[in-house]
């Protein structure tokens, strides 16, 4: 039985935040999920919920995505505690490696939703990887741009970034066809876990996401969403020298209220 008629009537956003991540624990009774410690209430009907969830622990992992690359990318299951999948691009300029699933979320009134994600990009040479992670419509060649690994200048949905070049921070950035915004929300180190995680609170309002980096809130965005915006959630690499870029994902994940 459905036991979350609540989000439908508007219920304050750090609740539907809340239940989100009580959903989605509760989608894995046996602590499977990045959420482990969180009691079972039985409260993951599927009728509630769709959502992803990937921990990388067997190779399998990586063909519950599709995927969009240029050259042959190395992509192994690290030998690490927790499970942690490794991306390296082939050593070509521009070259770059997208993991996505379809367009199963929806950005519209009414249908919050939660994407975390644990990542790290490793420079093979200085200033000259891109990352990225997100949900957007627009998965493929080109979602960051040659040679600076900056988003496209249209595509519709949110994302997390760090571009090439001497910039070195980490960006949020949302889009609706050409109407961006992007915040620079903190300092990019190479080899360097972070947490980024974004709350759309299903609401046409300004500032309806909200931006979390290792778990503290640092920038909101507005998303008009009049016309909902289908997108599927990833995360890619890319690469604007002649070195195997890399990044490791440790876990992402991605609930939304039906």
């Amino acid at each position: 039985m459905a036991k979350i008629a609540e989000f439908k009537e508007g219920i304050f956003e750090s609740w539907v935040r809340g239940r989100l991540w009580d959903l989605i624990s509760n989608a894995f009774p046996f602590g499977e999920s990045a959420l482990c410690g969180v009691p079972n209430l039985g409260l993951a009907d599927p009728a509630d919920i769709t959502y992803v969830f990937n921990n990388f622990t067997d190779a399998d992992a990586v063909d519950r995505f599709k995927k969009e690359n240029t050259g042959t990318p190395t992509v192994t299951i690290e030998d690490i505690d927790g499970g942690v999948l490794k991306v390296a691009n082939s050593a070509t300029s521009n070259h770059e490696s997208f993991y996505y699933t379809p367009k199963i979320f929806t950005f519209a009134e009414g249908r919050p939703i939660w994407f975390e994600v644990r990542i790290k990009g490793v420079e093979k040479e200085t200033n000259k990887l891109g990352l990225i992670a997100g949900i957007t419509d627009a998965w493929g060649a080109g979602l960051l741009a040659s040679s600076t690994a900056a988003p496209k200048s249209t595509y519709s949905g949110f994302m997390f970034y760090k571009k090439a070049g001497t910039d070195m921070k980490l960006h949020s950035h949302s889009s609706n066809a050409t109407a961006q915004k992007d915040n620079e929300i903190g300092i990019y180190v190479s080899n360097t876990y972070y947490k980024l995680g974004m709350f759309f609170t299903g609401r046409n309002v300004a500032n309806n996401i909200r931006v979390w980096l290792d778990d503290v809130e640092v920038a909101k965005h507005s998303l008009d969403v009049t016309t909902p915006i289908s997108a599927g959630a990833g995360f890619g690499v890319k690469s604007t020298s002649d070195k195997a870029e890399e990044i490791f994902i440790d876990y992402i994940v991605c609930v939304q209220l039906r």
